[in-house]
């Protein structure tokens, strides 16, 4: 009996510790995803969707965007995106992307080197400090950066963040209670977090340079 017992408390201790070494990330849903329904002054363009997958003090996040935008059946505007993004500790060691930007193709890549990132895009080749962010707007971490870099061309968007309010939003018929913030300079959003639900993003909106109001409405 007592070696069986033994045996039972060392496992109930490397469960735990396994269970210390996979803490929930700052914005990632407990349900493990989130699926937005792109939104154009009131119709559906498409989607953006992300999937966070998480393995110990490492989360990959999967990004992946299909919107079109038609005039009665004619195709005005069409874009296509899938990142994969690799934290590490909290911090963004690797990405890819690729991007079909209405024909435009584009690709990006990030590494880590030292306490640097390494970025390679459509515009060359950047060194910018290892704590930069992608602009991909689902971590509440870029709230208190003053940098993110453009996760389809690259490039340095300088961002100065204004908390709104705390805001009750309506989200898939329910209530949640939400911080929102404001972000303006070189990328522009509203954005709203889900306090309840570790900070997790909830909906997005910003006005297009035709004057159009896009929102991010999860689905």
């Amino acid at each position: 009996m007592f070696p069986r017992f033994l045996i039972l408390v060392i496992l109930m201790l490397f469960w735990a510790s396994m269970s210390l070494a996979d803490p929930m990330f700052l914005s990632v849903p407990k349900s493990g995803s989130s699926n937005f329904e792109v939104i154009r002054n009131g119709k559906v363009l498409g989607h953006h969707s992300f999937k966070f997958i998480t393995n110990g003090q490492r989360l990959e996040v999967e990004v992946s965007a299909e919107i079109e935008y038609r005039l009665f059946s004619i195709p005005l505007y069409t874009h296509s995106h899938l990142a994969t993004e690799v934290w590490q500790n909290g911090r963004l060691i690797s990405m890819t992307a690729t991007t079909n930007d209405d024909g435009e193709q584009l690709v990006l890549s990030v590494r880590e080197l030292g306490d640097k990132l390494i970025i390679e895009s459509s515009q060359g080749q950047e060194k910018v400090p290892g704590t930069t962010l992608p602009a991909s707007f689902w971590s509440a971490a870029m709230l208190k950066s003053e940098t993110l870099f453009s996760t389809l061309r690259g490039g340095i968007l300088p961002i100065e963040v204004k908390y709104i309010g705390d805001e009750i939003v309506e989200v898939k018929g329910e209530r949640r209670y939400t911080k929102h913030y404001r972000m303006i300079g070189g990328v522009e959003r509203d954005l709203w977090f889900d306090s309840t639900d570790n900070m997790s993003l909830v909906y997005l909106k910003f006005e297009a340079e035709d004057g159009s109001i896009v929102e991010y409405q999860l689905r």
